[in-house]
């Protein structure tokens, strides 16, 4: 009888193991190239989740007419859920918290005062935070009907294009001591994160020394005579990303010909 009982318990227990290994299975984080995932494992098979990218899609401040004191104003943020949305309207607020009123959407209120900058209410700037991670964006102006299906919108899910590139690939100048680097950045969706653009020289980051002029990203510096690689990177608001590399011969100006290495004008 003790034995058959035995047996039963042994046979039981075998049956419940892989049931109590997925109770007791615990989530672990493991760090693949820089991208951060969750993985659990269920019944001796694993499931990863990749961790959410920190993106911003469209900030907008809903704006009929002249803004008057007494007047609420709205704001809506549109990013990535479960972060920490703040407002700052330069001069009126600061660091104000909005509220996430579903997933992704963020939200925030403000009634205007007599003494308020009503100009100021254009300027606003939105930051959004989430794991050690912070990106900001400049605010839309937009009526009843755009702010009310704003969060219906698609999601933006192409990244910006880089076009115009001078000097062009393979190029040769003649510009030692003035070489100057540019490019267009465009974006049809949420629009360029300037925050984000890195451009870099022979592999040296110059990205605080460029200038913004329009969609225009320029860069100018004192080049040796070589050859010379360029590398350019940019995200939109929405965190899709673009890169682009291209080199270029800079020439001692002393060797004649019409100012390009080629001897021949070339049109871009």
């Amino acid at each position: 009888m003790k034995s058959t009982v035995r047996t039963q318990v042994a046979v039981a227990l075998a049956l419940l193991a892989p049931l109590g290994a997925a109770i007791a299975a615990q989530p672990a984080v493991v760090i693949d190239r820089g991208i951060v995932h969750v993985q659990a494992t269920f019944g001796g098979k694993a499931i990863v989740a990749p961790s959410q990218s920190l993106a911003i899609e469209r900030f907008v401040l809903r704006q009929e007419g002249r803004i008057q004191p007494g007047e609420e104003v709205r704001y809506r943020l549109i990013g990535t859920p479960g972060g920490r949305a703040t407002v700052d309207v330069p001069g009126v607020m600061r660091n104000v918290v909005m509220t996430e009123s579903r997933p992704g959407v963020y939200l925030t209120t403000y009634v205007v005062r007599r003494d308020d900058n009503r100009d100021a209410f254009a300027n606003a700037t939105a930051s959004l935070e989430k794991n050690g991670r912070r990106m900001s964006a400049k605010v839309d102006i937009v009526n009843d009907r755009e702010f009310a299906g704003g969060d219906n919108r698609p999601r933006d899910e192409r990244p910006p294009q880089i076009t115009d590139l001078t000097p062009s690939n393979g190029d040769r100048v003649r510009e030692r001591g003035r070489t100057e680097i540019s490019a267009t950045v465009k974006d049809e969706g949420s629009g360029i994160d300037r925050s984000t653009v890195v451009l870099r020289v022979d592999g040296r980051d110059v990205s605080k020394r460029i200038r913004f002029e329009g969609d225009e990203v320029r860069f100018r510096d004192d080049l040796r005579d070589g050859r010379h690689v360029a590398e350019l990177s940019v995200r939109d608001r929405a965190g899709n990303a673009t890169r682009t590399s291209w080199s270029f011969d800079v020439v001692d100006r002393g060797r004649g010909g019409n100012g390009r290495g080629d001897g021949e004008g070339r049109n871009r």
